[in-house]
């Protein structure tokens, strides 16, 4: 069994999240910030994974990237695949 791992947030760091689960236009960022919120008031992992419907391993791996990347870990990876064919303007339409 993996042993329990939660996280510790800052007053600062804890705002932060908190609007962003507010007010983030992304649905990932709004739900790793508060995976993340939810670990740090004691919820385990497998708690999150199941409120989230999603594997162990990905919630682990949205608390690892915080802790090594803060803010900018609750983007998304790049992905590999072939280039958008669109233009900036047409992305924005």
């Amino acid at each position: 069994m993996r042993p329990k791992k939660y996280i510790k947030l800052s007053e600062a760091e804890e705002a932060s999240l908190e609007n962003l689960v507010r007010e983030s236009p992304n649905h990932r960022i709004r739900q790793r910030s508060q995976a993340l919120l939810w670990s740090h008031r004691g919820k385990d992992r497998m708690t999150i994974a199941e409120l989230f419907d999603v594997k162990l391993d990905t919630v682990s791996s949205w608390l690892s990237r915080w802790g090594e990347k803060k803010l900018s870990g609750l983007e998304d990876l790049p992905r590999s695949g072939r280039p958008s064919i669109l233009t900036e303007e047409e992305k924005k339409r």
